[in-house]
């Protein structure tokens, strides 16, 4: 049974099948190399070297976006998530009376997002780069590369990955293939456990440590918006021509690309996006 691909809100779904964990630690051997990376310091994070490898002319920020609900109590999960409004760090900030010229971390501008004001623009604060904004991402990132069908999508292996048994609570019981998929998770489970881990240099003592899946650029999308609701911590495509990285504590993404890559990606309508200097 083969994943939809095409349309977001068609309901939960399972892992894609054309995105496979992979026993080879290979494709990331460029990661491990010490010269991609400085020492992680304190208020240097979002600069390449620290978490997106060095290497590439220019490097992008996109800042995860806050939410605002605009469905109804009883709105299925997947169709609410569809249609919730995106909201920049920019109105939130012009909310809060500040500027975004200092603002490294949301919670610069909005400290406590456990206790959200009912006049603030939002009320969920950022989780992740979002399935929304991998929908825009995608087309793009599949014109940037020659490999687009052949891209290695890394996830940290803790947090979700950590359960003996994957949890179902996002998906349909009411499907007629609802046991098929269960049987699924855990074989998926099963599979990421018995393949190895990768880290950059120095980072398995915090514990980032990775595994590995290789896939097409678009699958990313299917990862992110189905029941897994996961994103990659690190994404790139064989030739290397962009790379993707999302800190697993932190509520922005970093791209490194060449200067066609970054006007391509600057120019993607809606998104939160600008350019970030190397040292």
């Amino acid at each position: 049974m083969s994943a939809p691909t095409n349309v977001f809100n068609i309901g939960p779904f399972g892992w894609p099948p054309d995105v496979i964990p992979s026993a080879d630690l290979k494709p990331a051997e460029w990661l491990q190399d010490p010269m991609r990376w400085k020492s992680w310091g304190a208020g240097e994070m979002a600069l390449p070297g620290r978490v997106i490898p060095l290497g590439y002319s220019h490097y992008l920020r996109i800042n995860h976006p806050a939410w605002k609900s605009v469905t109804g109590p009883g709105t299925p999960w997947y169709e609410a998530e569809a249609a919730d409004r995106r909201v920049p760090w920019k109105e939130v900030a012009a909310w809060a009376g500040q500027s975004l010229d200092d603002i490294t971390f949301f919670t610069d501008i909005v400290p406590n997002t456990s206790v959200i004001p009912a006049s603030a623009p939002f009320d969920g604060p950022p989780v992740g780069l979002s399935p929304q904004l991998i929908h825009l991402l995608t087309p793009v990132l599949a014109e940037l590369t020659t490999t687009p069908d052949s891209t290695w999508i890394s996830f940290w292996d803790g947090g979700f990955w950590e359960n003996t048994s994957i949890p179902d609570t996002m998906d349909d019981r009411a499907r007629p293939d609802y046991s098929w998929r269960q049987q699924q998770r855990q074989l998926l489970l099963r599979n990421i456990k018995s393949v190895p881990q990768w880290s950059p240099p120095g980072w398995a003592a915090g514990g980032r440590t990775y595994w590995m899946a290789q896939g097409p650029v678009g699958a990313v999308y299917d990862v992110a918006r189905g029941i897994y609701r996961v994103e990659p911590n690190f994404w790139w495509p064989d030739d290397h021509a962009w790379c993707l990285s999302t800190e697993i504590d932190f509520d922005f993404t970093l791209i490194g690309t060449n200067e066609d890559g970054a006007k391509k990606l600057l120019a993607i309508p809606t998104l939160e996006i600008y350019p970030i200097e190397a040292e």
